[in-house]
């Protein structure tokens, strides 16, 4: 079902387009400023793409953007010049131009073994994807003693560089793992787990999964979002319909990190301890 996401196709970086965008509106956007925007016609760098398209997404989740921004299929109303153009980003860079996936590796049964050998070769593989990466860290035994899984959310061009991200890595190429997930994902708080708050290391963390199909479920920040480390919807590769939501969060135990997701709404939530990732500091 769609989730009413509109019907745009998505834009790579070295569409024309994108550059006459981030030309027009990266002097309109509040926060920490990008380098001085390209010429129009010319591409964005990454670190342009990236900060002009996660200031709109902060800002479209502040209240005073989920004000302003109008409801689906009405026109724009707007006098103001700065308003209207964050409207126009969070509505269409944040619908159209690039793509975050999530990526949950689950290790086989009787693979610790390897998944320690390869250690070395998983951190120099991720070393290259050190400026995309937005959340990355694995999945615990209930006692935290043991890696069960591996999760990397990661800001990509397009589906077929997400897949080649995920079957690529050392450990999937040796073994380790007996499934992969990957799905387009949302960054709905526009931020990076090294943004959150809470530090790397104070208090539980979980990963909340919840897979769904139908009617779009959680698409909102919940009001009680200040333990969220990372939070968005699971969608098609082309985004337009939902399959269910992914969150990072620091709870006390599980139940309340499930109690992040409407149960009802999924055909099944899991809930796995987590920890920040990374080589060592």
């Amino acid at each position: 079902m769609s989730m009413g996401l509109g019907n745009h196709q998505p834009l790579s970086r070295t569409d024309p387009r994108l550059s006459d965008l981030v030309s027009a509106l990266s002097g309109e956007l509040s926060g920490p400023r990008p380098a001085p925007p390209p010429s129009p016609g010319t591409e964005p760098t990454p670190a342009e793409f990236r900060t002009v398209r996660r200031e709109a997404l902060h800002w479209s989740n502040t209240p005073a953007g989920r004000r302003r921004r109008p409801a689906e299929g009405k026109r724009l109303q707007v006098t103001s010049t700065a308003v209207r153009t964050r409207i126009r980003v969070a509505d269409f860079l944040v619908q159209t131009v690039g793509m975050e996936f999530f990526c949950y590796h689950r290790d086989r049964s009787g693979s610790l073994a390897l998944r320690h050998e390869l250690l070395e070769g998983h951190w120099s593989y991720m070393d290259q994807y050190v400026k995309e990466l937005i959340a990355r860290g694995p999945t615990l035994t209930s006692d935290g003693e043991a890696p069960t899984g591996s999760v990397h959310i990661i800001d990509l061009p397009d589906p077929d560089a997400a897949r080649r991200f995920a079957f690529d890595e050392p450990g999937y190429q040796a073994g380790v793992y007996r499934d992969v997930l990957l799905r387009r994902w949302r960054n709905v708080l526009g931020r990076t787990m090294w943004d959150f708050p809470g530090g790397r290391t104070d208090g539980n963390r979980y990963l909340v999964l919840g897979l769904g199909s139908g009617q779009a479920a959680d698409l909102a920040v919940p009001q009680n979002g200040d333990e969220l480390i990372a939070y968005g919807p699971l969608l098609s590769d082309d985004g337009t319909t939902w399959l269910g939501t992914a969150v990072l969060v620091r709870a006390p135990d599980p139940e309340t990190a499930r109690a992040v997701l409407t149960a009802d709404r999924y055909a099944e939530i899991e809930v796995h301890r987590w920890q920040f990732g990374g080589r060592p500091s």
